[in-house]
């Protein structure tokens, strides 16, 4: 039987369909969804996942797109010639950025400048490079993630040049902005190199050890201290640290003391001694920095040496 309209009391309609009228009538819907972000945007949304309602869902995934589309207008729009070159404003505001990636942005600046440090990342996250020419971007697809939070993926074109990237959007008070820019890694892994993540793992070491300017005791399990008695792993010992000086107390013999100058490259610092070392020194190792909570843990790498484990609570009192 072929799909009909039946009249019921005279005015209302009820549409019979078949089973396969029904799929299809369901899968324009499903088409309507995924068209729904915008004219060529592909919604990777999953109700399942979120719990969203269609409805809802789309209404987000549009409203999203729209906001990256603006942002982008406006920043493109002046880098390309809207702009004086010598005066481009700041897009870098809470206009644009989520107070989390503007404070984190902040925050690196601020630490750079302090210690004379080259900024974590030495490109325009807007034009993904140094330089730029007829910049355009392409929205590919969106995910709802949550209820205020969505993925939206692009592709910017500068000159010749094409770059997929993720742009971590969430909602405040109505309005969408950017939490973090992702893009590929340098091993070409799809979208792991995380902006956030990259400022925050800088700043998370060099704030633990500003946190420890000063002299500070410290617990270090050197059982090779203590070979003939395994219940004396704890040596208590006390350093110094001055600028990018750290003055570091002997194995086994804390009162013998060297001082290094230290350079820091992520989460290992690299330590070269100032002049001659004593015995059983090395004149270069390298420590490994951890920071949970409170607790600055190293692990300390020496030359023909065992790896040691050492922690520091940040918030202990000063010597």
């Amino acid at each position: 039987m072929n799909s009909k309209t039946k009249l019921t009391n005279g005015s209302a309609r009820r549409l019979w369909l078949k089973p396969v009228g029904l799929l299809a009538v369901m899968a324009v819907a499903g088409l309507m969804f995924t068209n729904c972000a915008g004219r060529g945007v592909k919604s990777l949304s999953s109700h399942a996942e979120t719990g969203i309602s269609f409805t809802k869902m789309a209404e987000m995934e549009a409203e999203v797109v729209a906001r990256v589309e603006a942002i982008y207008d406006e920043v493109i729009g002046c880098y390309n010639s809207q702009c004086d070159i010598n005066s481009i404003p700041d897009f870098n505001t809470t206009d644009y950025l989520t107070s989390r990636l503007y404070d984190m942005r902040q925050l690196t600046m601020e630490l750079c400048e302090l210690r004379g440090d080259m900024y974590p990342i030495d490109w325009n996250h807007w034009v993904q490079g140094q330089d730029w020419s007829d910049l355009s971007i392409d929205v590919d697809s969106v995910r709802v993630t949550a209820e205020n939070a969505s993925q939206v993926y692009v592709t910017l074109h500068n000159g010749g040049t094409k770059t997929p990237m993720r742009l971590d959007m969430s909602e405040v008070t109505g309005n969408w902005l950017i939490d973090d820019f992702v893009t590929n890694g340098i091993d070409g892994t799809p979208f792991s190199l995380s902006e956030y993540q990259t400022l925050n793992e800088y700043c998370s070491v060099i704030c633990g050890l500003m946190s420890l300017q000063g002299s500070w005791d410290y617990l270090s399990n050197h059982p090779d201290c203590y070979p003939n008695d395994p219940t004396q792993v704890d040596v208590a010992a006390h350093y110094y640290i001055h600028g990018d000086t750290l003055t570091y107390p002997k194995r086994c013999d804390p009162s013998v003391q060297t001082d290094y100058i230290f350079t820091i490259d992520e989460d290992i610092l690299t330590l070269n001694a100032i002049g001659t070392v004593p015995d059983d020194m090395p004149s270069t190792f390298t420590i490994k920095c951890l920071m949970v909570y409170d607790t600055l843990f190293t692990t300390e790498m020496m030359p023909d040496s065992p790896d040691t484990y050492n922690y520091v609570n940040i918030k202990a009192d000063r010597r």
